[in-house]
């Protein structure tokens, strides 16, 4: 999702940043979610396009509770 209205550190508008917020199902181990961050952030940074400028690129992994969650296939 783009945020258009954002303020990163200390304003500068020269200042980019990226974050993926992923949510999983709970009963991942750390190491699991560490590995799947790790990985994440690599493509991320595979993927972004050069700039000229400080940049941030961030990862955080959230548990979804099996017992809240539900899913339909069509």
């Amino acid at each position: 999702m783009r945020c258009e209205n954002l303020i990163i550190a200390d304003g500068d508008p020269a200042q980019a940043m990226v974050h993926c917020d992923l949510r999983i199902l709970s009963g991942r181990t750390q190491e699991q979610k560490n590995a799947l961050g790790e990985a994440v952030q690599a493509a991320l940074l595979a993927g972004v396009a050069p700039y000229d400028g400080p940049r941030q690129i961030s990862v955080e992994i959230g548990n979804l509770d099996r017992d809240n969650y539900r899913k339909v296939t069509l």
